[in-house]
């Protein structure tokens, strides 16, 4: 009995850690980082993502990070690995905010498109717009789905030689978004940066 009481204590000390860890990686990853210190916190999240207490906003915070790194690498093997490690850590995920991991999904292929538009625009828009429509239908007010899908349509529209008007609109209703949302807690609030881009 004592050994079962000592195990019951270990695994919640383990699983309060992991939490907390979870936390204060969620506050840095939720704000612009150079990409060493981005870097850091994914290799963090991976070691988590091991643990059997880890939750859905690790593996969420772990494709997050795969997919901003792969923004940043020059090398397109590279890009394409940060790629596929995110949506692969997207499908482990069971339940948390589905319109977030819907967007996080639209945000990978949207990755995907940018290694090459010219080609990559035509195979992947659907699945863009399928998944921030689900995102968007889910949580209208999910500001990383509002804004990602804002600057995907004026992409589109701008290599079409149009223009997104909703773009505007879109844009100040974001700012709105990202204003009144939570960033003390756990829960994704990256993405405004994309509104002064």
């Amino acid at each position: 009995m004592k050994k079962l009481i000592i195990l019951a204590a270990s695994l919640l000390l383990a699983f309060n850690a992991s939490s907390q860890t979870i936390e204060a990686l969620a506050k840095k990853i939720n704000r612009p980082l150079p990409t060493t210190e981005l870097m850091t916190a994914r290799a963090q999240l991976e070691r988590l993502c091991t643990d059997t207490a880890a939750n859905w906003l690790t593996l969420y915070y772990l494709a997050y990070a795969d997919i901003e790194l792969s923004f940043r690498m020059e090398n397109t093997e590279q890009k394409l690995l940060y790629i596929k490690e995110a949506q692969d850590c997207l499908l482990k995920i069971n339940g948390g905010d589905v319109s977030e991991v819907e967007t996080l999904r639209g945000y990978a292929y949207f990755a995907l498109m940018a290694i090459n538009p010219a080609e990559n625009g035509p195979r992947y828009a659907q699945d863009i717009l399928a998944c921030l429509g689900k995102a968007l239908q889910i949580n209208p007010d999910n500001p990383r789905a509002v804004v990602i899908n804002a600057i995907f349509k004026n992409n589109m529209y701008k290599s079409m030689g149009s223009r997104y008007k909703e773009f505007e609109t879109d844009m100040n209703r974001c700012r709105k978004l990202f204003d009144g949302q939570d960033t003390t807690s756990v829960k994704p609030c990256w993405g405004s940066v994309y509104l002064e881009q």
